[in-house]
């Protein structure tokens, strides 16, 4: 490693998914994977049918995406724009799970570009409705306390007046 102070982005989506089941003494495995961060998105997929083995995996880097297919012992690597990528894995039924990230939940996850996305804080708004609610009960108090102290002078100052006469 190197002595400069790298910071490891932190990814704000993550789908895993893996299957391993035995049928007719034959091991299917499948596994979907999708990890994007802010400066890159990867996936693959694998599946495994006994000796049958495929496996679909790219990181978009900029405005590209490297894509590498493998089919058995056949390895094939592609590099495709937006449109034709979208395209290449709406035609792939095992790549449904990464079709409905990219169409439905990533609009709603991807930080905002103007200084990133901002955590709202709701203990903010609790303390200042706290301390509203304490600042009334307080001066609820307060006159209460005057009504009684006045209650009670008056009371005193009856009580001096008919023991004068």
């Amino acid at each position: 490693m190197s002595s400069e102070n790298v910071e490891m982005e932190k990814p704000f989506f993550r789908h895993e998914y893996n299957t391993t089941v035995v049928k007719d003494n034959v091991k299917h495995v499948k596994k979907e994977n999708v990890i994007e961060g802010k400066a890159k998105m990867t996936f693959s997929f694998t599946e495994l049918k006994g000796t049958d083995f495929y496996r679909i995996g790219g990181v978009k880097d900029g405005e590209k995406y490297l894509v590498t297919e493998k089919k058995n012992d056949k390895e094939e690597k592609m590099e495709l724009d937006e449109k034709k990528f979208m395209a290449m894995i709406e035609k792939n039924k095992n790549l449904k799970f990464l079709v409905d990230y990219l169409k439905k939940d990533r609009k709603k996850l991807l930080p905002k570009s103007k200084g990133g996305y901002k955590k709202s804080s709701k203990k903010s708004s609790k303390k200042s409705s706290k301390k509203a609610t304490k600042n009334a009960s307080k001066v609820a108090k307060k006159s209460s306390k005057k009504a009684s102290k006045k209650s009670s002078k008056k009371g005193s100052k009856l009580s001096k007046k008919t023991t004068k006469k």
